[in-house]
């Protein structure tokens, strides 16, 4: 938001005030003013007038020209192309100071002394976009009234400084002059200008010329008011002025004062040319694919969700967003019906969204427009426009929707302030600063009731009051406390996961990674080997783009996307994890929780000098995994997939169980999807950090070395292949629980000398105890295993 310093001086009392104090105040008690600049840096522009042109003796596209600047003629050489005798110009003279620095001197041009230099707005600091289309390429013709030799940028209204706000979204009531005024005065107290306007009387009335209805709650008031024979031409020069400092291109009379109403009070408005719209009007929702041809000479596909005007029949305007060519003022028009509407602001903003159409008017509707101000915007509208544009106002106006928005009433007490804020401020000074910001108050037993106007919609809570309080009387007002909390040491069972989880990961050589939550509908639908049987998906009802409609219902896929980038960029040795939520519904309530996942591809580790390499494969994963769970005290059992996951390679990849319940998968990724995307030999795992953060906290015992050395023997079995080995060491640690301290595969045969459909497993049993083991204790240990496993398994000592 851009304010005119001037135009602001003219609506609350801040005369004696800079423009760099009042950025200061407004940054400590209302909102942050990024940047303060004068709308332009010239200096030592006057208005002159040319009294002769010819042309340059040595140069065909120069001339000469006597102009008087008040006090005396100057010779001034010229290149515009378009400067001619009698006009009114700005002249720097000898001294001057123009847009960048440059400064003027007496100079001779091609051998004719020249005194000073006839300017352009380009010249003196305007941008190009404000600058009319006749003077883009020359210098800059003033009005017949301009007076000779006074300052030309005062004159002009470019004598100002602009602030420029960082508005948040909540502080609709700072997009208008008026509404930075009030805040202003809150602040200062120095009093408000009220505006003064008064509209003749007119014996033709509005309602007799013009029919309203509303078929629609997405428009709450719509007002018009009927303009006749309008002129358009220039606006006068402060028009022009506070529209540039306000970031505003001038057009012409009736569009500018529009823009000027937007400005003041914050209240968009629409011109229509009355002789092409008729004598109806009519708000309702779009007809699903019905068509409209806007300002911009674009044609928009409309849909059931945006707002129209019509005329009965065609659309004449898209509500809150842009009119449409069929009803544009032009050169020609002579009768204007003037629009003021306040519509539904989710509806404005899904139709400017969707259609690319961002503006002035858009911007305010979206974040909600005081409708209790409408009609006054609308009256002050037309006070300018039989100002400047010689227009004749009809009595009254036509109107459908909501005539007045209540005031919000709180009640709020001293003692819940000062317990807020920790200071103690009485309760006059508290109502004082209501009625600075232009609540009205009254007393009710040992309470202040406050009515909070509509133009302040982001105050709902007592909490909104307080803020207004604290920011009104000053935050360096407020005490300096240190926080007072009860310091728990204890880390949450979340926390310690987490924590554990992020720290062995990273110590183990994966690096972390954080993506983005938001993915599309078919990104969240792969990997679905976690997903709960009754879910669904979490859609943006107003998605930025369909790559991010959807939030994710697992990690791994954006892992992939993120080994896919780095391997497009030649970077093949990839370790990477992520801790992250993943979110859906389950039987209509939303579910969020804690998930781990990684992708690893090339090679792991390895010392390249002497040939040493190691591969990502299934076992480096599993391994990787098995040790974090031991991190955790998890017991998990890792087990061959049990259902399909078109994403997953079908003989290597395994589940992960935890307390008889699927938490987790690890495994390769189907070379069909590895194909597809440049993953070849690309591993991924993902576990339900959520699931183990219920797990009983244990805690660490000691264990003693034991005094006598261990025993180890080594059992090889034939069982049936589609027994897990898991399984297997499971038995033989339930033996003797005790005894047995270890338990290692450390072979797996297949061939001729096993029948087909079976398998040799080789174990290395490590049995300790606090004495020495006798041939006896450890031979009845063994053969309990060899029955245990042919009575569990049907396994046979090899």
């Amino acid at each position: 938001m851009r304010v005119s310093y001037n135009w602001l001086k003219e609506v609350v009392n801040i005369e004696n005030i800079t423009p760099e104090a009042l950025a200061e105040k407004l940054s400590l008690h209302s909102i942050e003013v990024e940047t303060i600049q004068r709308l332009t840096e010239a200096t030592g522009v006057v208005i002159g007038y040319v009294k002769e042109r010819e042309k340059h003796p040595n140069a065909d596209k120069l001339s000469v020209c006597i102009v008087d600047v008040g006090n005396e003629d100057l010779q001034i050489v010229c290149g515009a192309p378009n400067v001619a005798a009698g006009q009114k110009v700005m002249v720097a003279l000898p001294g001057a100071e123009l847009a960048g620095g440059f400064k003027i001197k007496k100079s001779s041009i091609r051998g004719v002394e020249s005194n000073g230099m006839i300017c352009s707005l380009q010249e003196i600091g305007l941008e190009k976009k404000y600058i009319p289309e006749q003077f883009q390429d020359g210098i800059y013709v003033l009005d017949e009234a301009a007076p000779v030799g006074e300052d030309a940028i005062k004159y002009l209204g470019y004598d100002d400084y602009v602030l420029e706000l960082g508005l948040t979204p909540n502080r609709m009531d700072l997009l208008s002059i008026l509404g930075v005024a009030r805040d202003v005065n809150a602040i200062y107290n120095k009093g408000l200008h009220p505006l003064k306007y008064d509209l003749k009387k007119n014996k033709k009335k509005a309602k007799d010329e013009l029919k309203l209805r509303l078929d629609t709650s997405n428009c709450y008031s719509y007002y018009a008011k009927i303009v006749k024979n309008v002129t358009i031409k220039d606006s006068p020069a402060f028009i022009k002025a506070r529209l540039i400092a306000s970031g505003i291109r001038p057009i012409n009379n009736v569009v500018d004062i529009t823009n000027y109403i937007l400005m003041l009070f914050g209240q968009p408005l629409h011109a229509f040319d009355q002789d092409k719209l008729g004598n109806e009007i009519v708000v309702r929702r779009a007809h699903d694919a019905e068509k409209a041809v806007t300002l911009d000479d674009q044609e928009r596909i409309l849909n059931t969700s945006d707002i129209v005007i019509t005329d009965g029949e065609r659309v004449v305007a898209l509500g809150g967003v842009m009119g449409c060519a069929n009803t544009e003022i032009t050169d020609d028009t002579k009768n204007i019906v003037l629009e003021a509407a306040v519509f539904r602001p989710l509806s404005v903003r899904r139709t400017s969204s969707r259609l690319g159409l961002r503006s002035e008017s858009s911007i305010r509707f979206e974040r909600g427009v005081d409708l209790n101000q409408t009609l006054e915007a609308l009256e002050y509208a037309c006070y300018l426009l039989e100002k400047y544009a010689d227009a004749e106002v009809l009595d009254g106006h036509v109107h459908q929707g909501i005539k007045n928005a209540p005031d919000k009433e709180l009640n709020i007490t001293k003692e819940y302030v000062n317990s807020y804020l920790g200071i103690d401020l009485p309760e006059e000074e508290i109502n004082n600063i209501f009625n600075r910001l232009g609540f009205a108050t009254k007393y009710t037993h040992n309470s202040i009731l406050v009515k909070v106007p509509n133009r302040r919609l982001d105050i709902t809570i007592l909490e909104d009051l307080v803020e207004e309080i604290a920011r009104i009387k000053g935050y360096d007002a407020l005490k300096e406390t240190l926080p007072l909390m009860n310091v728990n040491a204890e880390v949450s069972k979340l926390e310690s996961v987490r924590s554990q989880t992020k720290n062995f990961l990273t110590e183990a050589g994966l690096r972390e990674v954080v993506t983005y939550s938001l993915v599309s509908e078919a990104e969240a639908k792969l990997f679905n080997y976690l997903f709960p049987a009754d879910h669904s998906f979490i859609k943006l009802l107003n998605p930025m783009s369909e790559e991010h409609s959807t939030l994710r219902l697992g990690l791994v896929n954006s892992l992939l996307n993120v080994i896919s980038y780095n391997n497009a960029r030649k970077i093949k040795d990839v370790a990477i994890y992520e801790v992250a939520k993943r979110y859906y519904f389950h039987d209509g309530q939303p579910v969020e929780e804690w998930v781990l996942a990684g992708a690893l591809t090339g090679e792991f580790a390895g010392t390249k000098w002497d040939g040493k390499v190691e591969e990502v494969d299934f076992f480096l994963v599993k391994g990787i995994l098995e040790t974090l769970f031991s991190k955790l005290k998890a017991d998990v059992d890792i087990r061959r997939i049990t259902k399909e996951c078109e994403e997953l390679h079908p003989f290597r990849s395994a589940e992960i169980i935890f307390n008889d319940q699927v938490i987790g998968y690890l495994g390769a990724v189907h070379p069909k999807l590895a194909s597809e995307r440049d993953l070849e030999d690309t591993y991924v795992f993902e576990i339900l950090l959520t699931e183990l953060i219920t797990k009983e906290k244990t805690l660490v015992q000691y264990q003693p070395i034991s005094k006598v050395p261990s025993v180890e023997r080594d059992l090889a079995f034939v069982v049936k292949e589609d027994i897990p080995a898991i399984d297997l060491v499971k038995a033989i640690y339930s033996v003797d629980k005790k005894l047995i301290k270890k338990v290692d595969i450390f072979d797996l045969y297949q061939g001729d000398k096993v029948e087909a459909g079976y398998r040799s497993l080789a174990f290395k049993v490590i049995l300790e105890a606090d004495e020495t083991l006798t041939d006896e204790i450890i031979n009845e240990k063994i053969n309990k295993i060899v029955k245990s496993l042919k009575y569990q398994f049907e396994a046979t000592l090899r």
